[in-house]
């Protein structure tokens, strides 16, 4: 058997067929969103036709994460948000559901702890 990356695997399932005439909504909440490896989280579920709600707390960082998928015809929002704060992301994802659809996959890329 082939070894995968757990990346690997979440989009492998995340790409399964739809059931004849069943329509597929995939999108995926990169939580923490920052350079490093939620960039390329969301750059990969993105060009894999995911679309992407990225969370964080920098509004400059969310708007050109934004910006780059969108310049790579991915469907992006941004939504500012405390991962430390429970119901600040409560509210984001609902923001991000309301406005992206069904939530697919959750990314947590934050820490919040001394």
């Amino acid at each position: 058997m082939e070894r995968c990356s757990a990346l690997d695997y979440i989009v492998w399932r995340g790409l399964e067929k739809p059931i004849a005439g069943e329509t597929m909504s995939k999108t995926i909440v990169v939580v923490g969103f920052g350079p490093g490896i939620s960039t390329a989280v969301a750059d990969k579920f993105g060009a894999e036709g995911f679309r992407v709600a990225l969370i964080a707390r920098n509004l400059e960082r969310l708007a050109a994460g934004v910006q780059a998928l969108k310049a790579e015809g991915v469907a992006a929002a941004a939504f500012v948000a405390d991962a430390g704060d429970p119901a600040s992301i409560r509210s984001a994802i609902g923001k991000a559901r309301a406005e992206l659809g069904p939530i697919t996959v959750i990314h947590w890329n934050a820490f919040s702890g001394s």
